[in-house]
């Protein structure tokens, strides 16, 4: 996730001359998945400190530490704030291999903001990023407090085994989800991403299309 280049340079993707393409993949349905990768704000690391490998294995802490979150948080604050996702509220995007941490800044982030500027925001950002982002957290956190921060419905398991966030047995990753009851466990472990994909639950449960009230909201 980043910026894109152009015939005129770098720029937001969210930005509205991008409106004919996001038109098109709400039309169309499709889901839209942001991958960790190396964005431009890798050159930026590197004036810190010359850049010795591409190998994330073997990466600084320095470069760890800068990296590993802004890239797929000023990407969801691009498509937040410079409105995609307010005029197309139907699109759906989801976060994968990027991990939770960089939620709860953000959240509090765009919740100081919208206080300070709410002229800038048609609608309350955490509203917005609540109906559009899916994210798909590490094992290591605390998936319930995801799921109560971001919503029910919009955290989905992952395992990119043998990458370090994945786990050598995927299906224990229920295991990690800690404090999540029968039914959020279905939708953690399956139905959310079934929901992501626009596919029916298997949940056969009736009242696990009704969603539970937000703990954090």
């Amino acid at each position: 996730p980043g910026p894109v280049n152009g015939l005129r340079g770098w720029r937001s993707p969210a930005l509205p001359e991008f409106d004919p393409f996001w038109r098109d993949v709400e039309a169309a349905g499709l889901p839209i998945v942001l991958h960790a990768s190396y964005p431009p704000l890798d050159d930026y690391v590197g004036t810190w400190e010359p850049p010795h490998t591409q190998n994330f294995m073997a990466m600084s802490a320095f470069r760890w530490m800068v990296l590993g979150h802004r890239e797929i948080a000023d990407m969801i604050t691009s498509l937040i704030c410079h409105g995609t996702l307010t005029r197309f509220p139907k699109l759906r995007v989801a976060s994968v291999e990027n991990g939770s941490s960089w939620i709860f800044p953000l959240f509090n982030d765009f919740e100081e903001l919208a206080k300070k500027m709410p002229q800038n925001f048609p609608e309350h950002p955490l509203d917005v990023f609540r109906r559009n982002i899916w994210v798909s957290p590490f094992w290591e956190g605390c998936i319930s407090d995801v799921v109560n921060t971001v919503g029910w419905d919009k955290v989905m398991f992952g395992s990119d085994y043998p990458h370090p966030e994945g786990l050598a047995e995927p299906k224990g990753f229920w295991k990690y989800a800690e404090g999540m009851d029968v039914r959020r466990t279905y939708d953690f472990m399956g139905d959310n991403a079934r929901r992501f994909m626009g596919l029916p639950i298997a949940n056969p449960d009736p009242a696990a299309a009704q969603p539970p009230a937000l703990t954090n909201a």
